[in-house]
């Protein structure tokens, strides 16, 4: 099958005329008056040049024997170097004098630290607010070493003593305040046993907590089979023969009629609060 139609052309576009690529020599003379005379940085000749990049410079440098100049916070360069002291655009004048109030000698701050250091270096370590201004140093009260803490730990420590840590805490507390060197040791006292009559210390504490005292758990035993038991004990409610439901008929007599059933002893009566039987 063919299918007829008008066919349309396009335009063609004429092409654009391309220039002669022109070829820029970098001689010697060009980078020695453009980099040493003048003082241009790499990126500088190139952008001057027309360079796409700065390789082409640094390849050249190399190629002549050109010494390259550090960069701009490299060391030994002068011209970029960091400016301190007066030449600092931040210079406010330096350090001031300020006395000691210990000891009374000028040392020189900074102003901005001249509040908060009011003591020399020597007196620093010395004094109460330590080398930074806010710590101090204290003696262990065990090992005698030197311990930096806070001011504030010193102001509110009501005992004066200070550890290095918690063994040397341990240590100083068993060997002061153990025994008869408690400040609240009040010694023990003597007492007799309740069930064979030894004499036993123990502390007045528990001489108010407990009626008696026994040796040990055999005492106590023997004591409480032949005091509190059978009849002896205060719960004791009639053995066996007793209902064990009397328990109950004792906490609720107080509300209700309780008996004991004449037919079944094992059974209790309560009268029925609605019909009374």
């Amino acid at each position: 099958m063919c299918f007829m139609g008008k066919i349309t052309e396009k335009p063609i576009k004429p092409m654009k005329e391309t220039k002669p690529s022109q070829k820029i020599q970098i001689t010697k003379e060009i980078l020695k008056k453009m980099y040493i005379n003048q003082g241009l940085s790499v990126r500088e000749c190139a952008k001057k040049l027309g360079l796409p990049s700065h390789g082409a410079i640094s390849w050249r440098l190399k190629k002549y024997g050109i010494e390259a100049r550090p960069a701009r916070f490299q060391k030994g360069n002068t011209l970029y170097r960091i400016k301190k002291g007066k030449e600092s655009p931040f210079y406010k004048g330096g350090k001031i004098s300020n006395i000691c109030i210990d000891c009374g000698k000028a040392f020189k701050v900074f102003p901005s630290q001249s509040n908060a250091y009011t003591r020399c270096s020597n007196c620093r370590g010395k004094g109460p607010w330590g080398k930074d201004g806010r710590h101090t140093f204290v003696d262990c009260a065990w090992c005698d070493k030197k311990k930096k803490v806070k001011l504030s730990q010193v102001q509110n420590n009501k005992t004066g003593l200070f550890y290095c840590d918690h063994e040397c805490y341990a240590k100083w507390l068993s060997e002061n305040i153990s025994g008869e060197k408690n400040p609240r040791y009040k010694g023990k006292i003597k007492i007799l046993c309740a069930n064979c009559g030894e004499e036993k210390e123990i502390f007045p504490c528990f001489d108010k907590e407990y009626d008696k005292h026994f040796c040990n758990a055999k005492c106590y035993g023997e004591w409480q089979s032949e005091n509190i038991q059978g009849e002896k004990n205060p719960r004791w409610i009639g053995g066996r023969e007793v209902c064990g439901f009397d328990a109950y008929a004792e906490k609720i007599s107080f509300a209700e009629d309780v008996r004991r059933n004449p037919d079944d002893t094992n059974i209790i009566q309560v009268k029925c609060a609605y019909c009374g039987r």
